[in-house]
């Protein structure tokens, strides 16, 4: 990705104070700690869960093998590879569906970029970066097979227990660029057409142009 340029959302965006990470906090080996010993797993069985809930157990020590907890300097958590580091920044790549972390670097007089990998971070994963949070009825429903990062599946009401597919947080938002002159009409497609980076910036957004390496 050697001279890549990368408009993106920064981590100041997601309503944090320091978009630098606090701390490398536990690696990975000690986020599931014997859940792939056999006696553990023996004592899973012996609990009375099923075989669905003691999958879910695998799934997890799958998910956080390799990587690391950490925690940003306003105490949020995520997950992200094993050699994240204190100073490593956390911003939203356009185009990529989940958060990503950067590492500064200096190359003579520039300040560029490398990327360390995606991470998950505990409650902006579902665009609230961007769209605010979600009605507190409302519960993301992620779709582990989802080739966009698991969000097709949309919401749960869990006032009447019903699944809607649309994000309430579009319409306004959108609303919200029609108000200040930045869209003619409150409409995604309209907003494919135009430059989104830009109208952002304009709408107040903190959009950040990033060099990699």
């Amino acid at each position: 990705m050697k001279g890549l340029r990368m408009r993106a959302l920064t981590k100041s965006s997601m309503h944090y104070r320091n978009c630098s990470l606090r701390s490398r906090v536990i690696p990975s080996s000690k986020i599931a700690t014997g859940l792939v010993n056999a006696l553990w797993m023996r004592t899973l069985a012996r609990s009375g869960l099923t075989i669905l809930e003691i999958g879910g157990f695998s799934r997890a020590h799958d998910t956080c093998r390799g990587r690391a907890l950490f925690a940003t300097r306003d105490r949020h958590l995520g997950i992200a590879p094993a050699s994240v580091a204190e100073g490593d920044e956390i911003c939203l790549l356009f185009g990529c569906p989940k958060p990503i972390v950067l590492r500064p670097v200096a190359t003579g007089t520039m300040l560029r970029y490398k990327v360390v990998g995606e991470c998950y971070l505990d409650n902006m994963m579902l665009g609230q970066a961007l769209l605010g949070q979600l009605p507190e009825h409302l519960h993301g429903l992620l779709n582990p097979q989802s080739g966009r990062g698991g969000l097709d599946a949309g919401f749960i009401d869990i006032r009447t227990n019903t699944v809607i597919q649309e994000d309430p947080r579009i319409e306004p938002f959108l609303a919200g660029l029609v108000s200040k002159g930045l869209l003619t009409n409150p409409s995604v497609e309209e907003l494919g057409r135009r430059d989104v980076g830009d109208i952002l910036i304009r709408a107040g957004h903190p959009v950040k142009l990033f060099d990699l390496i």
